[in-house]
Order: structure tokens, then C-alpha cells, then sequence
């Protein structure tokens, strides 16, 4: 499989089960049934395997199977590239999902501030030069 459709397919797989980690995690703190959020995080690595994206650990069992099946093409090199190009996608995928969590956490935190009227002058407001218009 090439480098590119790897990184697409482990960056995808990362990033769903983040999801399904805060998905699982709002579950149990809005309903307080840790049991109904266990039995909905699966649904993360369901969606998974139905669009057969790549998970680092499913690739660390099935990649070296087929190196000791001494498949025609497969090396230890290439099981080594495989592994590190499905890491760095899988871990920049739910590096993605967790950094654009905090970023709209904190934009709504924002927006809570300035309709109670607190901490909401932007520079639009403290230089109103800046934007065209003069005082």
C-alpha cells in the first residue's frame, strides 16, 4: 500500500476512536451509567474495522504474520515502515481530534464570557482604527 493511503487510513483510525473515546466519556458523565458508556465505546472500533482503517495495534499482530508466512515482498524493513507510518497517522489523528476538542471547548468558554459581558473586547474593540473605521 503506498505511504500516502497508509497515513490517510491510520491518521482516519486515530481520529474516530478519539471520538469514540469522548463520545464514551460524555456518555458517562452526562447519564453518571458507566456501564452504558462501556458498551458504547466498541462502536469506535466497529466503525474501525467497517472502513478498514488501520490501527497500530491490529497492524503490530497482522503485519508480521505475513513476514512468517514468508510472504513474496514482505521485509523486516517494510513491516518497520508500516509500523511508523501507522503511528504517526494514528497519533496525529487523535492529536488532531484532542487539540480541535480544546480549541471549541475554549471558543465556547469565550462566548459564555461575553454574553455575561466579561473579558470580550477584541481587538476589534480596544483599536477600532484597525478594521476601517475611525472613532
Amino acid at each position: 500500500m503506498s505511504t500516502k493511503d497508509t497515513l490517510i487510513r491510520a491518521f482516519m483510525a486515530g481520529a474516530i476512536l478519539g471520538l469514540a473515546a469522548v463520545f464514551a466519556i460524555t456518555v458517562a458523565t452526562k447519564t453518571g451509567s458507566l456501564l452504558v458508556s462501556s458498551v458504547l465505546f466498541p462502536v469506535g472500533f466497529i466503525m474501525l474495522y467497517l472502513m478498514k482503517f488501520d490501527l497500530l495495534t491490529g497492524v503490530f499482530t497482522l503485519v508480521p504474520l505475513a513476514l512468517i508466512d514468508k510472504r513474496p515482498g514482505v521485509t523486516i524493513g517494510q513491516v518497520m515502515r508500516n509500523w511508523g507510518l501507522v503511528f504517526v497517522g494514528n497519533f496525529a489523528g487523535a492529536f488532531t481530534t484532542a487539540y480541535d476538542g480544546v480549541r471549541s471547548h475554549l471558543r465556547i468558554q469565550h462566548r459564555r464570557r461575553c454574553t455575561r459581558g466579561q473579558g470580550c473586547n477584541d481587538w476589534r474593540v480596544t483599536h477600532p482604527g484597525l478594521h476601517g473605521t475611525r472613532s
